[in-house]
């Protein structure tokens, strides 16, 4: 609840100070009055030792003994004379009683006989009642009380975190809110202190707020305007989350060759050594995905359901007959050329059924569906309609499936050989992206809009006949009112969830979906599927403003109101009042919407609520990713041509050729390259031989172990020895067909460290010429290794020095060894030591890419 309260100086009337003073004055006069008995009844006593008369009154003693008393004390206070009160203060009177213990008993005994008038409890609690009875009447403290009508609130991240201490007992882990991003989560943004302070501020503190993978498997609808960054700043983390955390992506990129578009996810995925499959109908290179296969011929329902995604369902209940006509027609169609295909043993192709409408005519269309029972019985009352019904309908369905008649996606969208299509059941048990790339400019009609939909549809399908996924998928649906009316979307979803598949459908705004779907067809959707919102509210429309901040809830503010009033101008004390008044307001009101920062982001949370949140982007430092993004940027030159290419003319897929797989090679493959890596520098290898004579394993000299991939020690390709990392009988048998290689780079390098080693091979250096004494020369700039022509023969890697022979090499009398930089790195090992030689073996490993140290 959100208070606010200003702060008001105000004096008191009058009559109120009168009725405090006179509480104050019962309240001191109560106390004063028992304290001045006392002092009374203790003055008498001390005065009654020292008269006789007064003391024979008091104690009803002899008055002799007064006189007794007061020689007493005066002896008590060091005096030869008796005390006497007349000639005494009172003071001096206690202080001598007080150094006398007959005197102190004897007042003691005194005060118990005679106690001060009234003593005790009641009388205090009267004193009390009648100080505090004048309190009521006093108005200037009497705030009337406000009723709070709204409780809204916005979650921050101490109530995040609370709360999931709370669910945590119930049984549900469920964690919004930590320093680090779980293994079963993907990020969302940074969670500050204030939630609303997050509207205008960056955080200072934070954690990061992430999707845990429960809450997003029920499905994330996101809304945010154009340009809000929401490629940027959400999706690219669904990616990156995804791909570190060993989940799976389905991308469907509407900007294919925009440099805006998803196609960065190809790196991200491609750095996490993750599979790849890319479909882009729209490339001649593209892998093939037949959208067709799968469709049963046994019935009608699979075959109407792909005729739904062709023609929507009408809004109007008078046309919608005409609708179920063209269904049963395109459904007949499809399960025909699906048999037909099977008669002549070529796959189903969708570009036959466009032929067959654009060329073919009424009786030979319906000739076509006699081929099967469930086909003819579609078909049955469609070709009894009137001719000019059919003259009518025919054209419009073929216009629905014209992306079809374009040879390229013909071929993109019809099975080929094994090796070119792609299997999407398969590819959803591994945590892989598979990247659907289609244009911008292909979407824009309605034709483009049933690609997009017959692609979503494969999709759905692969997932549907799969049983729960072995990892978890995060279907990324940009741009989805594009997409057109999906039937069934409400038990779609609802269907998906069971399989561990996030969709993740992002729309500019919910009038975009409102137009496709209805207004009361969206609500059911949203209502029965997405548990989690995300508003992007700083680029959203005035209008989608005001709607989302009623969606929002109202909260409680309370406002306080002072006035003084004169009823006359002489009237020297003015009437004064107070009130204090609760009124409800926008828990966040448009106008703080307007000027929110970039990334401001609300979140509807499970058993949470709304919070605020900043949604960063992978380039910002305070991104969990933001180390790793920076070496992925640093390995996609490729696709930074790509997009030059595209702006330059270039068509971005003879760029960026496309293959049906990108995944990343076996540890027995990345073995075989980066020994044939080692190879081609001539590095430092050894084959030793068993007792048969042949080789039983190759000795790696000087490799750091831990430059090299775990997953060959984990796999028992290679194993650590004392002096060298060696193959295991795995291990040879991966590089055996290059054992007779690793055997002449052997000889080489021990013919090289020979002469080395008498002073035969020197390093170049600056005003120095070559002996003829000398067999080899090392050239420090190039790191090249020169040899005579007469030991030619010796080396088989020698070859003539070329036009950049080095200008102090008389021509044609030496010649250059290859692989010069390892050669370079043994001969100086004498000289610069081991690192040198482990340093330059780290900079040979396959691709030259880093790899993580054991």
């Amino acid at each position: 609840m959100t208070t606010s309260l200003p702060k008001i100086q105000q004096s008191l009337p009058l009559k109120d100070w009168v009725l405090i003073v006179i509480s104050l004055s019962v309240l001191l006069g109560g106390i004063i009055y028992p304290g001045a008995r006392w002092l009374t009844t203790t003055a008498r006593f001390h005065q009654a030792l020292t008269e006789p008369a007064l003391y024979e009154r008091t104690f009803r003693r002899p008055a002799k003994e007064a006189e007794a008393w007061s020689l007493h004390l005066g002896r008590v206070m060091g005096r030869s004379q008796p005390l006497r009160s007349r000639e005494n203060s009172l003071l001096t009177m206690m202080i001598a009683c007080s150094r006398s213990e007959a005197c102190s008993k004897a007042r003691q005994s005194w005060q118990r006989a005679n106690p001060p008038q009234p003593w005790g409890g009641w009388y205090y609690a009267g004193i009390l009642l009648l100080a505090a009875a004048p309190l009521p009447f006093v108005q200037g403290i009497r705030k009337p009380k406000a009723e709070a009508p709204a409780p809204g609130q916005l979650a921050s991240r101490a109530f995040i975190k609370a709360r999931q201490k709370e669910l945590a007992k119930t049984g549900r882990k469920i964690v919004y809110a930590a320093p680090h991003v779980d293994k079963d989560a993907t990020f969302l943004g940074l969670i500050g202190d204030d939630a609303k302070q997050t509207i205008s501020q960056e955080p200072e503190t934070f954690d990061y707020l992430q999707l845990p993978s429960p809450i997003r498997e029920r499905h994330i609808l996101v809304v945010a305007g154009t340009g809000a960054g929401k490629t940027s700043t959400y999706a690219f983390n669904q990616i990156i989350s995804s791909a570190k955390n060993g989940m799976g992506v389905i991308l469907i990129d509407q900007k294919w060759g925009d440099e805006s578009g998803l196609i960065g996810a190809i790196p991200i995925f491609s750095y996490y050594r993750r599979p790849i499959y890319v479909f882009a109908p729209f490339s001649p290179t593209t892998p093939r995905l037949p959208i067709l296969e799968g469709i049963s011929t046994e019935d009608t329902n699979d075959a109407m359901e792909f005729a739904q995604m062709i023609v929507p369902a009408a809004d109007d209940a008078s046309v919608q007959h005409y609708r179920e006509n063209d269904w049963a027609l395109l459904a007949a169609l499809v399960i025909a050329e699906i048999e037909h295909a099977k008669r002549e043993e070529r796959p189903p192709d969708l570009g036959r059924v466009v032929e067959l409408l654009s060329l073919e005519s009424k009786d030979s269309l319906e000739s076509y569906t006699q081929i099967s029972p469930v086909a003819r019985i579609l078909a049955a009352k469609i070709f009894s309609r009137p001719a000019a019904k059919l003259d009518e309908a025919i054209p419009g369905l073929r216009n629905k499936l014209l992306p079809f008649i374009n040879p390229v996606v013909r071929r993109a969208t019809t099975r080929g050989k094994e090796e070119e299509n792609l299997d999407l059941k398969k590819i959803l048990q591994e945590p892989a992206l598979f990247y659907v790339g289609v244009p911008q400019t292909k979407v824009k009609l309605e034709d483009g809009k049933v690609l997009l939909r017959l692609i979503k549809h494969y999709i759905d399908r692969a997932i549907f006949s799969q049983g729960h996924l072995p990892v978890p998928y995060n279907f990324i649906l940009d741009e989805f009112a594009n997409f057109g009316f999906l039937p069934n979307m409400d038990h779609n979803l609802a269907l998906i969830r069971s399989k561990r598949v996030s969709m993740h459908i992002i729309l500019q705004s919910v009038e975009q979906a409102v137009k496709v779907y209805t207004k009361e067809g969206w609500e059911a959707i949203a209502r029965n599927n997405f548990n989690t919102e995300i508003w992007y509210i700083g680029d959203l429309s005035a209008e989608v403003q005001e709607e989302l901040a009623k969606k929002l809830g109202e909260t409680t503010i309370y406002t306080e109101t002072y006035n003084e009033s004169r009823s006359q101008i002489i009237e020297f004390i003015p009437r004064r009042s107070y009130g204090i008044r609760a009124s409800r307001r926008n828990l966040i009101t448009k106008e703080e919407m307007a000027q929110a920062k970039p990334g401001t982001t609300v979140v509807r949370l499970p058993y949470v609520g709304w919070s605020v949140f900043r949604a960063v982007p992978l380039f910002d430092p305070r991104n969990p990713f933001y180390q790793d993004w920076k070496q992925v940027e640093s390995l996609t030159p490729h696709f930074t041509a790509a997009y030059r290419s595209r702006r330059l003319g270039v068509k971005t897929e003879d760029v960026l050729p496309l293959t049906a797989k990108t995944a990343p090679p076996t540890p027995t493959e990345r073995l075989r390259a980066w020994t044939k890596r080692l190879l081609e520098l001539t590095a430092p290898m050894k084959v030793q031989k068993g007792p048969q004579g042949t080789p039983s394993r190759v000795d790696f000299v000087y490799a750091p172990p831990g430059a090299l991939p775990k997953e060959w020690f984990e796999e028992k390709l290679l194993r650590l020895g004392n002096n060298a990392v060696y193959t295991t009988a795995k291990g040879l048998e991966a590089i055996a067909s290059l054992l007779p290689q690793i055997e002449q780079v052997a000889i080489l390098r021990r013919l090289l460290e020979a002469a080395y080693q008498r002073g035969l091979i020197v390093f170049f250096k600056e005003g120095e010429k070559p002996k003829q004494t000398h067999l080899g020369i090392i050239d420090l700039p190039s790191r090249r290794v020169y040899i005579p022509p007469a030991l030619e023969e010796l080396y088989a890697f020698a070859s003539p020095i070329g036009q950049t022979r080095p200008h102090f090499l008389p021509p044609g009398e030496w010649r250059e060894i290859q692989g010069g930089e390892m050669l370079y790195g043994l001969v100086a090992y004498a000289e610069n030591g081991e690192r040198e030689i482990q340093l330059l073996y780290a900079e040979s490993l396959v691709d030259k890419q880093p790899i993580p140290p054991l």
